[in-house]
């Protein structure tokens, strides 16, 4: 919680007088936070709650000229997976 959602709340919250005008602002989510996963309770929420406050923040600089697009990066096929044993493509 304190990396996944609180560091963007507090960073856009010390920089918002910089964002207010022609700014990109880009949280990192995830697929887990828009899709269910059974595995990573607390990732998922976490990361769904990243995609609310993008939306949310959407509506706050409207106008303003700044934009939100959160990312949702899916899984990587990469050594974590090997090592899970491939748990997350079955």
């Amino acid at each position: 919680m304190q990396v996944n959602l609180n560091s963007n709340v507090y960073l856009i919250r010390d920089l918002l007088s910089k964002l207010l005008n022609n700014a990109r602002i880009v949280p990192i989510g995830s697929m887990m936070g828009v899709y269910s996963h059974g595995t990573s309770l607390a990732y998922g929420m976490t990361k769904s709650a990243i995609h609310a406050l993008a939306k949310n923040l959407m509506k706050v600089f409207e106008g303003t000229g700044t934009t939100v697009n959160a990312i949702a990066p899916g899984f990587v096929n990469g050594s974590v997976i090997e090592i899970n044993g491939g748990y997350c493509f079955k």
